[in-house]
């Protein structure tokens, strides 16, 4: 049972990992920004997924069935589900606002879904640690690596706010 498990979850990963490997290929090749292109990072994820994701269709080949298992939909299987219905409005929406609220609002339900625990405390750490997060990464890609991210207005601000501390241009 492991066996047809490990072969059929691989098999889904390599298609997802094609599909997005795809979609990465019809981003812009170059960049007059200088540094990375749009599509490196996307290319780069999807030819890690799918590295790991033929490792696993192999260990189903080649493995023998040493366990019994339970369902196979576990305990947490609505929120996997839930958490890929966020990131499926959260790739849906980044195109509209931009980077960092998407991003913060995706990285804040998430947040909350993986607590479980909704209250005030846990919405506040949420919150900090998405600004925090975001505006990281934010600087790192789109700043220092010159990586081009989808703009919205806060981004434009942040960018802003950024330079100017750093005294940047």
């Amino acid at each position: 049972m492991q066996r047809n498990r490990d072969i059929t979850i691989g098999v889904i990963m390599l298609a997802f990992s094609a599909m997005v490997f795809s979609m990465a290929q019809q981003l812009p090749k170059q960049w007059d920004g200088g540094g990375l292109t749009p599509a490196t990072f996307p290319s780069a994820l999807a030819g890690f997924i799918g590295f790991l994701s033929i490792t696993l269709i192999i260990s189903g080949v080649t493995s023998k069935n040493r366990e019994k298992l339970g369902p196979f939909f576990g305990p947490f299987f609505w929120q996997m589900v839930a958490f890929f219905a966020v990131m499926a409005v959260y790739i849906l929406i980044m195109p509209l606002i931009g980077y960092i609220t998407s991003t913060v609002i995706f990285i804040i339900v998430t947040y909350l879904l993986l607590v479980g625990k909704i209250n005030i405390k846990s919405i506040i750490a949420g919150i900090i640690f998405a600004v925090i997060f975001a505006a990281s990464v934010y600087a790192i890609f789109a700043l220092i690596l010159k990586v081009p991210l989808i703009q919205g207005p806060v981004d434009f601000a942040i960018r802003g706010i950024i330079t100017a501390i750093t005294g940047g241009n």
